[in-house]
């Protein structure tokens, strides 16, 4: 008989962390974007003032790096605690959901995204946080 690794998944805490463009856990996040030609000032500018998706080619995508993943999801109008990551040794699954009340109405956003990963994570080591503006990732090592 073989052995057969178990299936691990892991749900990560969501930390809120301060704005994309200072904090720590966004750095290689804004390298990464600076070293594919993306100005991700002008692009924060964007969506601080409007609605517009942030580089819609950059945001909702999964880079892969020789030792990591990384995801950036537009998350905005989301808090931390109304988020849910999932990661697996092959996937990441967000799922996020929150109800407002305006005026006389109910308001009800959800957010979910599935991503299949192309070798396996370390769940384990994986790491969620929430920027300010509404700029959601997720990283993890490969296994």
């Amino acid at each position: 008989m073989g052995f057969v690794k178990s299936f691990t998944s892991k749900v990560l805490a969501v930390a809120r962390c301060r704005c994309f463009a200072h904090d720590q856990c966004f750095k290689n996040a804004r390298r990464m974007l600076e070293e594919s030609g993306i100005n991700w000032e002008d692009e924060l500018l964007e969506l601080n003032q409007s609605y517009s998706v942030f580089g819609t080619s950059v945001m909702d995508n999964v880079f892969f790096y020789q030792d990591r993943f990384e995801i950036l999801v537009d998350a905005r109008g989301f808090k931390p605690e109304e988020i849910k990551c999932t990661v697996t040794p092959r996937s990441v699954e967000v799922l996020a959901q929150t109800e407002n009340q305006i005026e006389n109405a109910q308001r009800r956003m959800t957010l979910t995204r599935q991503y299949v990963l192309p070798k396996n994570a370390s769940p384990e080591n994986g790491t969620c946080c929430l920027s300010n503006e509404g700029i959601f990732l997720v990283t993890a090592p490969w296994a």
